[in-house]
Protein backbone atom coordinates (compact mmCIF):
# COMPACT_ATOMS: atom_id res chain seq x y z
CA UNK A 1 0.00 0.00 0.00
CA UNK A 2 1.36 3.41 -1.05
CA UNK A 3 0.96 6.17 1.48
CA UNK A 4 1.54 9.74 0.68
CA UNK A 5 1.25 13.52 2.60
CA UNK A 6 -1.47 15.94 1.78
CA UNK A 7 -1.23 19.62 2.35
CA UNK A 8 -3.10 22.96 2.54
CA UNK A 9 -0.46 24.69 1.19
CA UNK A 10 0.05 27.89 -0.97
CA UNK A 11 2.90 28.91 -3.74
CA UNK A 12 3.09 30.27 -6.88
CA UNK A 13 2.75 27.52 -9.70
CA UNK A 14 6.16 29.01 -11.11
CA UNK A 15 8.16 28.53 -7.33
CA UNK A 16 10.76 25.41 -6.36
CA UNK A 17 8.99 26.31 -2.55
CA UNK A 18 8.25 23.05 -0.88
CA UNK A 19 6.10 22.52 2.34
CA UNK A 20 7.80 21.58 5.95
CA UNK A 21 8.45 17.95 5.95
CA UNK A 22 6.80 17.31 9.09
CA UNK A 23 3.45 19.04 7.71
CA UNK A 24 0.44 17.78 6.15
CA UNK A 25 -1.16 14.19 7.07
CA UNK A 26 -0.04 11.13 5.69
CA UNK A 27 -3.08 8.69 4.08
CA UNK A 28 -2.80 5.21 2.53
CA UNK A 29 -3.38 5.70 -1.65
CA UNK A 30 -4.44 3.88 -4.58
CA UNK A 31 -3.05 4.64 -7.77
CA UNK A 32 -5.88 4.59 -10.54
CA UNK A 33 -5.08 1.61 -12.80
CA UNK A 34 -4.27 3.67 -15.56
CA UNK A 35 -2.62 6.44 -15.33
CA UNK A 36 0.82 8.31 -15.91
CA UNK A 37 3.99 9.09 -13.78
CA UNK A 38 3.79 12.89 -14.42
CA UNK A 39 -0.50 13.32 -13.65
CA UNK A 40 -1.67 10.63 -11.79
CA UNK A 41 -4.95 10.08 -10.10
CA UNK A 42 -4.55 8.91 -6.96
CA UNK A 43 -7.72 7.14 -4.59
CA UNK A 44 -7.81 7.56 -0.91
CA UNK A 45 -10.37 6.73 1.60
CA UNK A 46 -11.23 9.79 3.49
CA UNK A 47 -14.18 8.70 5.72
CA UNK A 48 -17.46 10.88 6.86
CA UNK A 49 -15.46 14.30 7.20
CA UNK A 50 -17.05 15.81 4.51
CA UNK A 51 -14.57 16.72 0.96
CA UNK A 52 -11.08 16.48 1.03
CA UNK A 53 -9.78 20.59 0.88
CA UNK A 54 -5.96 19.40 0.47
CA UNK A 55 -4.48 21.34 -2.33
CA UNK A 56 -0.95 19.21 -2.34
CA UNK A 57 0.76 16.10 -1.93
CA UNK A 58 3.74 14.43 -1.84
CA UNK A 59 4.06 11.06 -2.62
CA UNK A 60 7.43 9.53 -1.71
CA UNK A 61 7.60 6.18 -3.17
CA UNK A 62 7.22 8.19 -7.00
CA UNK A 63 9.67 10.86 -5.09
CA UNK A 64 7.66 13.59 -6.51
CA UNK A 65 5.13 16.81 -5.65
CA UNK A 66 2.03 16.87 -6.87
CA UNK A 67 -0.37 19.83 -7.28
CA UNK A 68 -4.52 18.43 -6.61
CA UNK A 69 -5.76 19.70 -9.64
CA UNK A 70 -9.44 18.34 -8.36
CA UNK A 71 -11.49 16.04 -6.59
CA UNK A 72 -13.18 13.76 -7.59
CA UNK A 73 -16.14 11.66 -5.72
CA UNK A 74 -16.18 7.55 -5.78
CA UNK A 75 -17.78 6.14 -3.71
CA UNK A 76 -17.94 4.97 0.03
CA UNK A 77 -16.16 8.19 1.05
CA UNK A 78 -13.75 7.22 -1.48
CA UNK A 79 -12.37 10.33 -3.21
CA UNK A 80 -10.19 10.45 -6.54
CA UNK A 81 -7.90 13.27 -6.31
CA UNK A 82 -6.33 14.20 -10.15
CA UNK A 83 -2.33 15.57 -9.86
CA UNK A 84 -0.23 17.41 -11.31
CA UNK A 85 3.65 16.74 -11.16
CA UNK A 86 5.20 19.87 -9.27
CA UNK A 87 8.49 20.00 -11.41
CA UNK A 88 9.88 22.85 -9.75
CA UNK A 89 9.46 21.46 -6.30
CA UNK A 90 10.18 17.87 -7.45
CA UNK A 91 13.88 19.01 -8.84
CA UNK A 92 14.65 21.83 -6.58
CA UNK A 93 17.76 20.43 -5.69
CA UNK A 94 19.12 19.74 -8.88
CA UNK A 95 18.12 22.75 -10.79
CA UNK A 96 20.11 24.87 -8.14
CA UNK A 97 23.17 22.67 -8.89
CA UNK A 98 22.82 24.12 -12.45
CA UNK A 99 24.95 27.00 -13.85
CA UNK A 100 22.76 28.95 -16.17
CA UNK A 101 22.63 32.36 -17.90
CA UNK A 102 20.69 34.30 -15.79
CA UNK A 103 18.95 37.31 -17.58
CA UNK A 104 17.32 38.91 -14.48
CA UNK A 105 17.59 37.90 -11.02
CA UNK A 106 15.93 39.45 -7.81
CA UNK A 107 18.98 39.08 -5.94
CA UNK A 108 21.66 39.90 -7.42
CA UNK A 109 22.14 42.50 -10.65
CA UNK A 110 24.53 44.27 -12.73
CA UNK A 111 24.10 47.99 -11.98
CA UNK A 112 25.76 49.32 -15.22
CA UNK A 113 23.45 46.71 -17.32
CA UNK A 114 20.10 49.43 -18.14
CA UNK A 115 16.84 48.05 -16.79
CA UNK A 116 14.49 49.20 -20.08
CA UNK A 117 11.36 46.83 -18.31
CA UNK A 118 9.79 50.17 -17.07
CA UNK A 119 8.62 53.07 -18.82
CA UNK A 120 10.36 56.66 -18.15
CA UNK A 121 7.95 59.26 -16.59
CA UNK A 122 7.39 63.18 -17.31
CA UNK A 123 9.08 63.64 -13.61
CA UNK A 124 12.20 65.50 -14.68
CA UNK A 125 14.86 66.07 -11.71
CA UNK A 126 17.33 69.42 -13.05
CA UNK A 127 20.20 70.54 -10.82
CA UNK A 128 23.80 72.25 -11.67
CA UNK A 129 26.50 72.90 -9.87
CA UNK A 130 28.32 76.17 -10.26
CA UNK A 131 32.45 76.43 -10.06
CA UNK A 132 34.48 79.41 -9.91
CA UNK A 133 35.73 80.63 -13.81
CA UNK A 134 39.61 81.02 -13.72
CA UNK A 135 38.62 83.44 -16.73
CA UNK A 136 36.62 85.86 -14.57
CA UNK A 137 36.26 86.92 -11.37
CA UNK A 138 33.53 85.52 -9.29
CA UNK A 139 31.75 85.56 -12.47
CA UNK A 140 31.81 89.23 -13.19
CA UNK A 141 34.67 90.94 -16.04
CA UNK A 142 37.41 93.05 -14.21
CA UNK A 143 39.15 94.65 -16.65
CA UNK A 144 42.15 95.99 -14.09
CA UNK A 145 42.66 92.63 -12.95
CA UNK A 146 43.89 91.45 -16.19
CA UNK A 147 47.02 92.05 -18.06
CA UNK A 148 47.90 93.14 -21.87
CA UNK A 149 50.32 91.53 -24.24
CA UNK A 150 51.55 93.74 -27.08
CA UNK A 151 53.46 92.33 -30.39
CA UNK A 152 56.23 94.85 -30.91
CA UNK A 153 58.49 94.43 -34.34
CA UNK A 154 62.38 94.01 -33.17
CA UNK A 155 65.65 93.32 -35.05
CA UNK A 156 66.53 90.96 -32.75
CA UNK A 157 63.36 89.56 -31.56
CA UNK A 158 62.66 86.30 -29.75
CA UNK A 159 59.74 84.70 -31.90
CA UNK A 160 60.43 85.35 -35.20
CA UNK A 161 60.96 89.35 -35.80
CA UNK A 162 58.47 90.55 -32.94
CA UNK A 163 58.59 91.00 -29.14
CA UNK A 164 55.74 90.27 -27.14
CA UNK A 165 55.63 92.38 -23.68
CA UNK A 166 53.03 91.58 -20.70
CA UNK A 167 51.82 94.83 -19.34
CA UNK A 168 49.68 96.17 -16.13
CA UNK A 169 46.80 98.36 -17.00
CA UNK A 170 48.87 101.10 -15.71
CA UNK A 171 51.86 100.16 -18.00
CA UNK A 172 49.64 100.04 -21.04
CA UNK A 173 48.13 103.42 -19.90
CA UNK A 174 52.02 105.03 -19.80
CA UNK A 175 52.50 103.53 -23.15
CA UNK A 176 49.50 105.27 -24.80
CA UNK A 177 50.09 108.65 -23.33
CA UNK A 178 53.65 108.04 -24.24
CA UNK A 179 52.51 107.55 -27.92
CA UNK A 180 50.01 110.35 -28.22
CA UNK A 181 52.77 112.91 -26.59
CA UNK A 182 55.61 114.36 -28.23
CA UNK A 183 54.11 116.34 -31.11
CA UNK A 184 54.17 120.02 -32.34
CA UNK A 185 52.85 122.03 -30.43
CA UNK A 186 49.63 124.00 -32.84
CA UNK A 187 49.23 127.51 -30.47
CA UNK A 188 52.82 128.18 -30.21
CA UNK A 189 53.98 127.29 -33.79
CA UNK A 190 57.21 125.43 -34.38
CA UNK A 191 58.41 124.61 -30.52
CA UNK A 192 61.97 123.39 -31.54
CA UNK A 193 62.56 121.68 -28.50
CA UNK A 194 59.78 119.01 -29.75
CA UNK A 195 60.82 119.85 -33.64
CA UNK A 196 63.37 116.93 -32.92
CA UNK A 197 61.06 114.03 -32.13
CA UNK A 198 58.06 115.33 -33.79
CA UNK A 199 60.25 115.03 -37.53
CA UNK A 200 61.77 111.73 -36.12
CA UNK A 201 58.25 110.45 -35.71
CA UNK A 202 56.87 111.95 -39.37
CA UNK A 203 59.37 110.00 -40.81
CA UNK A 204 59.20 106.76 -38.47
CA UNK A 205 55.79 106.04 -37.04
CA UNK A 206 56.06 104.11 -34.46
CA UNK A 207 52.89 102.62 -33.80
CA UNK A 208 53.90 101.46 -37.40
CA UNK A 209 56.07 98.86 -35.46
CA UNK A 210 52.83 97.92 -33.22
CA UNK A 211 51.42 95.05 -34.26
CA UNK A 212 49.18 93.40 -31.80
CA UNK A 213 47.79 93.74 -28.26
CA UNK A 214 45.19 91.77 -26.60
CA UNK A 215 44.01 91.53 -22.91
CA UNK A 216 44.60 88.59 -21.16
CA UNK A 217 42.16 87.48 -18.66
CA UNK A 218 44.80 86.51 -16.19
CA UNK A 219 46.45 88.61 -13.52
CA UNK A 220 49.87 90.06 -14.30
CA UNK A 221 51.48 88.94 -11.23
CA UNK A 222 50.39 85.17 -12.18
CA UNK A 223 51.49 85.49 -15.94
CA UNK A 224 54.53 86.87 -14.96
CA UNK A 225 55.81 84.14 -11.97
CA UNK A 226 55.55 81.89 -14.97
CA UNK A 227 56.22 83.86 -18.38
CA UNK A 228 58.68 86.74 -19.34
CA UNK A 229 61.78 88.23 -17.85
CA UNK A 230 62.00 92.15 -16.48
CA UNK A 231 63.06 94.48 -19.47
CA UNK A 232 62.04 97.78 -20.37
CA UNK A 233 59.50 98.51 -23.51
CA UNK A 234 60.89 99.14 -26.32
CA UNK A 235 59.29 100.89 -29.78
CA UNK A 236 61.60 100.52 -32.70
CA UNK A 237 64.85 102.73 -31.58
CA UNK A 238 62.64 104.06 -29.11
CA UNK A 239 62.72 102.89 -25.20
CA UNK A 240 59.80 104.13 -23.63
CA UNK A 241 61.35 103.63 -20.10
CA UNK A 242 58.22 101.29 -19.23
CA UNK A 243 59.64 98.69 -16.95
CA UNK A 244 57.47 95.06 -17.89
CA UNK A 245 57.67 91.54 -19.11
CA UNK A 246 59.24 90.21 -22.26
CA UNK A 247 57.73 87.03 -23.11
CA UNK A 248 60.36 84.68 -23.27
CA UNK A 249 60.87 80.99 -23.39
CA UNK A 250 57.02 79.56 -23.32
CA UNK A 251 54.26 81.89 -24.64
CA UNK A 252 52.51 78.87 -23.16
CA UNK A 253 50.86 79.56 -19.74
CA UNK A 254 49.19 76.48 -17.74
CA UNK A 255 45.87 77.26 -15.78
CA UNK A 256 45.19 75.56 -12.29
CA UNK A 257 42.95 72.49 -12.74
CA UNK A 258 39.84 72.69 -12.03
CA UNK A 259 38.01 69.61 -10.20
CA UNK A 260 34.29 69.23 -10.72
CA UNK A 261 32.47 66.77 -7.96
CA UNK A 262 29.73 65.10 -10.66
CA UNK A 263 26.27 64.46 -8.64
CA UNK A 264 24.44 61.31 -8.85
CA UNK A 265 21.15 60.59 -10.25
CA UNK A 266 18.52 60.50 -7.74
CA UNK A 267 17.18 57.49 -8.51
CA UNK A 268 20.85 55.53 -8.27
CA UNK A 269 21.14 53.99 -4.92
CA UNK A 270 16.75 52.43 -5.67
CA UNK A 271 17.63 51.39 -9.77
CA UNK A 272 21.42 51.09 -9.94
CA UNK A 273 24.31 52.63 -11.10
CA UNK A 274 23.03 53.11 -14.93
CA UNK A 275 21.05 55.50 -14.21
CA UNK A 276 23.82 57.72 -14.13
CA UNK A 277 24.44 57.11 -17.89
CA UNK A 278 21.93 57.99 -21.36
CA UNK A 279 19.12 58.01 -22.17
CA UNK A 280 18.31 58.77 -17.83
CA UNK A 281 20.98 61.44 -17.03
CA UNK A 282 21.98 64.03 -19.50
CA UNK A 283 24.75 66.80 -18.65
CA UNK A 284 26.20 69.69 -19.81
CA UNK A 285 29.26 71.83 -19.41
CA UNK A 286 28.63 75.37 -19.15
CA UNK A 287 32.30 77.15 -19.53
CA UNK A 288 32.93 80.70 -20.55
CA UNK A 289 33.91 81.03 -23.20
CA UNK A 290 33.91 78.13 -24.65
CA UNK A 291 30.41 78.11 -24.17
CA UNK A 292 28.07 74.79 -23.73
CA UNK A 293 29.64 71.60 -24.29
CA UNK A 294 27.39 67.91 -24.22
CA UNK A 295 29.53 65.65 -21.88
CA UNK A 296 28.78 61.72 -22.57
CA UNK A 297 27.23 60.43 -19.28
CA UNK A 298 27.89 56.79 -20.36
CA UNK A 299 31.69 57.65 -20.21
CA UNK A 300 31.32 59.73 -17.04
CA UNK A 301 28.57 57.62 -15.44
CA UNK A 302 31.05 55.57 -12.70
CA UNK A 303 33.26 58.79 -12.47
CA UNK A 304 33.08 60.69 -9.24
CA UNK A 305 34.71 63.79 -10.38
CA UNK A 306 36.08 65.30 -13.82
CA UNK A 307 39.00 67.24 -13.93
CA UNK A 308 39.61 70.10 -16.51
CA UNK A 309 43.13 71.22 -18.20
CA UNK A 310 43.49 74.71 -19.67
CA UNK A 311 46.55 76.11 -21.44
CA UNK A 312 46.54 79.99 -23.12
CA UNK A 313 48.95 81.05 -25.73
CA UNK A 314 49.66 84.74 -24.22
CA UNK A 315 50.69 85.18 -28.18
CA UNK A 316 47.66 84.88 -29.70
CA UNK A 317 45.24 85.16 -27.17
CA UNK A 318 44.12 81.02 -27.62
CA UNK A 319 42.50 78.83 -25.02
CA UNK A 320 42.90 74.97 -24.92
CA UNK A 321 41.16 73.00 -22.82
CA UNK A 322 40.70 69.29 -22.06
CA UNK A 323 38.00 67.60 -20.06
CA UNK A 324 39.03 64.03 -18.49
CA UNK A 325 37.68 61.12 -16.11
CA UNK A 326 40.90 59.39 -15.24
CA UNK A 327 43.12 59.43 -17.92
CA UNK A 328 40.32 59.57 -20.38
CA UNK A 329 39.45 62.77 -22.60
CA UNK A 330 36.04 63.53 -23.24
CA UNK A 331 36.42 66.60 -24.52
CA UNK A 332 39.68 68.66 -26.23
CA UNK A 333 38.17 72.10 -27.20
CA UNK A 334 40.04 75.58 -27.69
CA UNK A 335 38.86 79.09 -28.40
CA UNK A 336 39.58 82.69 -28.28
CA UNK A 337 40.01 84.15 -24.76
CA UNK A 338 41.98 87.39 -25.63
CA UNK A 339 40.40 90.10 -26.30
CA UNK A 340 41.91 92.29 -28.72
CA UNK A 341 42.40 95.90 -28.06
CA UNK A 342 42.57 99.12 -30.18
CA UNK A 343 45.76 101.22 -29.82
CA UNK A 344 46.12 105.15 -31.45
CA UNK A 345 48.99 107.85 -31.50
CA UNK A 346 48.46 110.97 -32.75
CA UNK A 347 50.41 112.75 -34.94
CA UNK A 348 51.29 115.49 -37.59
CA UNK A 349 53.13 115.41 -40.72
CA UNK A 350 55.40 117.94 -39.95
CA UNK A 351 57.27 118.16 -43.30
CA UNK A 352 53.92 118.21 -45.06
CA UNK A 353 52.69 121.07 -43.23
CA UNK A 354 55.86 122.88 -43.34
CA UNK A 355 55.77 122.95 -47.59
CA UNK A 356 52.39 124.02 -47.69
CA UNK A 357 52.70 126.84 -45.31
CA UNK A 358 55.38 128.07 -47.35
CA UNK A 359 53.56 127.52 -50.86
CA UNK A 360 50.83 129.73 -48.78
CA UNK A 361 53.45 132.73 -48.18
CA UNK A 362 54.56 132.76 -51.71
CA UNK A 363 50.98 132.82 -52.67
CA UNK A 364 50.06 135.88 -50.16
CA UNK A 365 52.95 138.02 -51.80
CA UNK A 366 52.14 137.01 -55.30
CA UNK A 367 48.29 138.75 -54.65
CA UNK A 368 46.97 135.04 -55.86
CA UNK A 369 44.46 134.78 -53.13
CA UNK A 370 42.70 131.92 -54.33
CA UNK A 371 45.75 129.85 -54.23
CA UNK A 372 46.61 131.92 -51.20
CA UNK A 373 43.36 130.60 -49.65
CA UNK A 374 44.38 126.81 -51.19
CA UNK A 375 47.61 126.66 -49.48
CA UNK A 376 46.56 127.70 -46.34
CA UNK A 377 43.78 124.97 -46.61
CA UNK A 378 46.25 122.14 -47.65
CA UNK A 379 48.22 123.44 -44.38
CA UNK A 380 45.58 123.51 -42.18
CA UNK A 381 44.87 119.61 -43.38
CA UNK A 382 48.64 118.56 -43.21
CA UNK A 383 48.64 119.76 -39.48
CA UNK A 384 46.16 118.33 -38.46
CA UNK A 385 46.36 115.59 -35.90
CA UNK A 386 46.13 111.70 -37.64
CA UNK A 387 44.83 108.80 -35.77
CA UNK A 388 46.36 105.54 -36.51
CA UNK A 389 44.93 102.10 -34.96
CA UNK A 390 46.37 98.74 -34.54
CA UNK A 391 44.44 95.94 -34.11
CA UNK A 392 40.31 96.28 -33.35
CA UNK A 393 38.16 96.23 -30.57
CA UNK A 394 36.93 92.95 -29.34
CA UNK A 395 34.30 91.63 -27.23
CA UNK A 396 33.98 90.66 -23.37
CA UNK A 397 30.73 88.82 -23.00
CA UNK A 398 31.82 85.25 -23.96
CA UNK A 399 33.99 85.64 -21.11
CA UNK A 400 30.65 86.48 -18.58
CA UNK A 401 29.53 83.91 -16.12
CA UNK A 402 30.47 81.04 -13.66
CA UNK A 403 31.34 77.10 -15.17
CA UNK A 404 27.96 75.14 -14.64
CA UNK A 405 27.96 71.65 -14.52
CA UNK A 406 24.09 71.55 -15.56
CA UNK A 407 22.27 67.51 -15.09
CA UNK A 408 18.91 66.53 -16.19
CA UNK A 409 17.75 62.92 -14.74
CA UNK A 410 14.89 61.49 -16.16
CA UNK A 411 13.14 59.01 -13.83
CA UNK A 412 11.78 55.29 -14.43
CA UNK A 413 8.79 53.96 -12.52
CA UNK A 414 8.62 52.59 -9.29
CA UNK A 415 10.23 48.84 -9.56
CA UNK A 416 9.51 45.41 -9.02
CA UNK A 417 12.08 43.73 -7.87
CA UNK A 418 10.63 40.77 -6.10
CA UNK A 419 8.18 39.89 -9.02
CA UNK A 420 10.50 40.80 -12.06
CA UNK A 421 14.27 41.02 -10.95
CA UNK A 422 17.17 43.42 -12.33
CA UNK A 423 19.40 42.62 -14.62
CA UNK A 424 22.08 40.15 -14.35
CA UNK A 425 23.39 39.19 -17.19
CA UNK A 426 26.00 36.44 -16.50
CA UNK A 427 26.47 32.67 -15.76
CA UNK A 428 25.58 32.12 -12.42
CA UNK A 429 25.56 28.94 -10.14
CA UNK A 430 21.53 28.87 -9.20
CA UNK A 431 21.99 27.55 -5.61
CA UNK A 432 23.87 30.70 -5.09
CA UNK A 433 20.78 33.00 -5.93
CA UNK A 434 17.14 33.44 -4.49
CA UNK A 435 14.04 34.94 -5.27
CA UNK A 436 12.96 35.57 -9.15
CA UNK A 437 15.46 34.32 -11.65
CA UNK A 438 14.92 34.48 -15.68
CA UNK A 439 17.50 32.26 -17.65
CA UNK A 440 17.92 32.52 -21.41
CA UNK A 441 18.83 29.12 -23.18
CA UNK A 442 18.68 27.00 -19.77
CA UNK A 443 20.35 23.71 -21.05
CA UNK A 444 20.44 21.79 -17.86
CA UNK A 445 21.82 18.32 -17.26
CA UNK A 446 18.94 16.47 -14.39
CA UNK A 447 17.53 12.85 -14.88
CA UNK A 448 14.24 13.24 -15.60
CA UNK A 449 11.54 12.47 -17.77
CA UNK A 450 11.46 14.39 -20.84
CA UNK A 451 8.25 16.15 -20.59
CA UNK A 452 9.84 16.83 -16.93
CA UNK A 453 12.99 19.01 -18.46
CA UNK A 454 11.18 20.67 -21.38
CA UNK A 455 8.68 21.97 -18.20
CA UNK A 456 11.92 22.93 -16.12
CA UNK A 457 13.51 24.91 -18.82
CA UNK A 458 10.26 26.27 -19.88
CA UNK A 459 9.75 27.40 -16.18
CA UNK A 460 13.54 29.13 -15.95
CA UNK A 461 13.40 31.17 -19.20
CA UNK A 462 10.40 32.53 -18.81
CA UNK A 463 10.95 32.95 -15.05
CA UNK A 464 10.83 31.45 -12.04
CA UNK A 465 11.08 31.45 -8.49
CA UNK A 466 13.73 29.70 -6.54
CA UNK A 467 12.75 29.49 -2.80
Amino acid sequence: MLTARFYSFSKRNNSTLRPAENAGLVYEILLKGDTSLIQPSIIMYFGRQGSPEYNYVYIPDLHRYYFIDNWNFIENCNWMAECTCDVLATYKDEIGMQQCYVVRSASERNDNIPDMLYPVTNDVTTRKSIYNNPFNYEGEIDISKGCYVIGIDSSAAYYGCVDYYILTNAQLTSLCSWLMNDFVSADSGFNLDDATIALQRALVNPMQFIKSCIWIPIHYDLVTNVAGVSTDLRVFAYNTEISCYKIEDTPIYSLNTIELYRELHPQYNSHGRYMNSAPFTEIALKYPPFGVIQLDPTIVANAENLMIYSWLDLINGQVISEIRTGVYTLNRISTQCGVPVQLSQVTRNVIGGVTSAVSAVKSVLSLDFLGAANGIGNAVQEAAPKINTVGSNGGFSDLYGNIELMYTFYNQCELNIENHGQPLMQVYPIRLLHGYIECEAADIVIECTADERAAIVQFMESGFYYE
